[in-house]
C-alpha cells in the first residue's frame, strides 16, 4: 500500500473524528475524549490476542484465579 493512500486514510479519520465533535454539545466533550481513549484500549487489546493467539486469555483466567481484580475504575468527568 502506497504512502499517498495511506496519509488520505488518516485524514478521512481526522474528518471523520471532527464530525463526530461537531455532532455533539461542547460539554460532552470530556466525555467524547474518555470514549476514544477506551475504543483505542479496547482495538489494542483485541490486535494483541489476536496476535497471540489467546494466550492473553489464559494469562487473564490465571490471573483471576489468584484473586487478582480483572477491572479497573474509570473516571468520566
Amino acid at each position: 500500500m502506497n504512502q499517498e493512500r495511506i496519509n488520505r486514510w488518516k485524514k478521512a479519520g481526522e474528518y471523520q473524528k471532527k464530525a463526530i465533535y461537531a455532532l455533539m454539545p461542547e460539554w460532552m466533550e470530556g466525555h467524547m475524549e474518555v470514549i476514544e481513549k477506551e475504543m483505542s484500549l479496547m482495538l489494542q487489546d483485541a490486535v494483541r490476542e489476536f496476535v497471540l493467539g489467546g494466550k492473553k486469555s489464559e494469562k487473564k483466567h490465571e490471573e483471576k484465579q489468584k484473586g487478582e481484580p480483572e477491572v479497573r475504575k474509570v473516571d468520566i468527568v
